[in-house]
């Protein structure tokens, strides 16, 4: 794959920061907004893995869904990575 050396890959407005969820609890949560230093249009990459079992997310959609009611208790860990309409990509958040 030929990569455009002039093109930046996009970012993350905010960092993310963890997340703790009681057993029980609804929870809503809203990626930070991507930039593309160049401008260009921005996807993300959601994955959810494990915690599919009670997270939700559209797709095409930032918004992250919890209902967490039942025992699950433990950590997840739920990726997010971007990429811009030339194939660049950050890195793994």
């Amino acid at each position: 794959m030929l990569v455009d050396p002039d093109n930046m890959p996009p970012y993350l407005s905010e960092p993310l920061q963890d997340q703790t969820i009681l057993v029980g609890d609804s929870w809503h949560y809203s990626l930070p907004e991507a930039v593309d230093p160049d401008g260009d249009p921005v996807r993300y990459d959601i994955k959810l893995g494990a915690s599919t079992l009670f997270v939700s997310c559209a797709q095409n959609s930032t918004d992250l869904e919890i209902k967490n009611g039942t025992s699950l208790e433990g950590s997840y860990l739920i990726g997010v990575q971007l990429f811009d309409d030339k194939d660049a990509s950050s890195a793994l958040y």
